[in-house]
C-alpha cells in the first residue's frame, strides 16, 4: 500500500455517492448517514436497481452520468465522493463489453473531470477484485500486477487507471478499494450466492456450476466500513490502493453446504451450464487483507453468520433482489 506524505482527509463532510441505489451504494449511504454525514445521491436509470436510495440522503439525480449537467449537480456543497455507478456482472460482461468500457472507464472519467472542475478533492472508486485475474500467489497483495481476464475486470482496470492519472496530475486525493466477493442483504440474485438464497426462498433444490472456485466472500456491511474509512486515509500523489478482503478462501461447494445448512434445502450435485468462457475463468481468488488491517479495518462477518443473519432476519421470504451497484449509471 502506498501511503506518502498525509494529505487532509474528508473524513467529516458532506459526501456525494454515485450508483447510490445499488447493493453497496445502499450500504455505504446507509452507514454515512448513521454515522451523521451528510449524502448527496446519483441513483441509476429507472430499472437499472431494485433498490431505492436509503432515506435521508439527498437525491440529486437519476440516469446515466453521461446526462448534462447531472454531476455537477451532484457535486454541489460536498467534499468528497465515493464513486460506484456501473454494472457489476462479471458473466454479463462478456455480452456487452464495450458498454462495460464506457460505464466504468469512461465514467471514472467523467467524475473525475467534474470533480477537478469543481474542487471536489476526495475520490474513493470502488474497483474490484477482478483486476487481479489469475494472481500468482493468494492471498493476494495490492502489489500484485493486474491481469484482467473479463471485460468487466478490464473496464475496472481503466477506471483505476483515469483516476491514478488524476491524482498524479494532482487535481485529486484518490483512494481505489477492491472488494472482492461482496454478499449480504440486496444481493443479485444472479451471484452465485443471491442464486442459492433465491432458490432457498423458493423451495427449489441447491445448485451451483462449479463447486471447485475459491473465493474471498466479504459482507456488504464491511465493506461499506472500509468505504467510510477511506475518506479519510491520507494520500498523497499516487492512488491508496485497498483490498476489502477477509483473507479468507472458502469453495463454491464450501458455500453450497453452507447454505444448504442454514435453509435446510436439499442440494442438488447435478452442476449447471457455464455462464463465461473457460479461459476466463478464475480458480482461487482471495484477498490479503493486511493494508486496510493497518489502518484500523477488519472484515467482522464469517459467512457461516452472515448467510444465517440474513435468512433468520428474513425468515427465508424475502427476495435477493438487488444490483451489485448502481447498475448502467456511470
Amino acid at each position: 500500500m502506498n501511503v506518502p506524505t498525509p494529505a487532509p482527509g474528508d473524513g467529516d463532510g458532506p459526501v456525494a455517492v454515485t450508483g447510490a441505489d445499488g447493493f453497496i451504494g445502499r450500504a455505504v449511504v446507509g452507514r454515512l448517514l448513521a454515522a451523521g454525514r451528510a449524502v448527496t445521491a446519483a441513483a441509476g436509470p429507472p430499472g437499472s436497481a431494485t433498490g431505492s436510495v436509503p432515506a435521508g440522503a439527498e437525491l440529486r439525480g437519476c440516469g446515466d452520468l453521461e446526462e448534462p449537467g447531472l454531476l455537477e449537480t451532484l457535486l454541489e456543497d460536498t467534499r468528497a465522493v465515493v464513486h460506484l455507478a456501473g454494472p457489476a456482472s462479471v458473466a454479463r460482461s462478456f455480452d456487452d463489453p464495450a458498454a462495460y468500457v464506457r460505464v466504468h472507464a469512461g465514467g471514472t472519467a467523467r467524475v473525475c473531470a467534474a470533480m477537478a472542475a469543481t474542487g471536489v478533492r476526495r475520490l474513493v472508486l470502488v474497483s474490484s477484485a477482478e483486476v487481479y485475474g489469475r494472481p500468482a500467489a493468494n492471498p493476494v497483495v495490492e502489489t500484485a500486477p493486474t491481469a484482467p481476464r473479463s471485460p468487466y475486470g478490464a473496464a475496472k482496470v481503466g477506471a483505476e487507471a483515469v483516476a491514478a492519472a488524476a491524482a498524479r496530475r494532482g487535481e485529486l486525493d484518490v483512494v481505489v478499494v477492491r472488494p472482492f466477493s461482496v454478499y449480504g442483504d440486496g444481493m443479485a440474485p444472479w451471484s452465485v450466492l443471491g442464486g442459492l438464497l433465491d432458490a432457498a426462498r423458493r423451495g427449489d433444490r441447491l445448485r451451483v456450476r462449479d463447486p471447485r472456485p475459491v473465493r474471498d466472500f466479504v459482507h456488504v456491511s464491511d465493506v461499506a466500513g472500509l468505504l467510510e474509512l477511506a475518506l479519510s486515509v491520507p494520500t498523497g500523489g499516487d492512488p491508496v490502493v485497498l483490498n476489502a478482503a477477509t483473507g479468507v478462501g472458502t469453495s463454491v461447494g464450501e458455500l453450497l453446504e453452507v447454505v444448504a445448512a442454514v435453509t435446510g434445502m436439499p442440494v442438488e450435485r447435478t452442476p449447471r451450464g457455464a455462464d463465461r468462457p473457460a479461459a476466463a475463468d478464475l480458480p482461487e481468488l482471495v484477498g490479503d487483507p493486511a493494508a486496510a488491517a493497518a489502518l484500523g479495518w477488519t472484515a467482522g462477518t464469517s459467512v457461516a453468520d452472515g448467510v444465517g443473519n440474513w435468512w433468520s432476519a428474513t425468515d427465508g421470504a424475502a427476495p435477493v433482489g438487488g444490483a451489485a451497484d448502481g447498475r448502467r449509471s456511470g
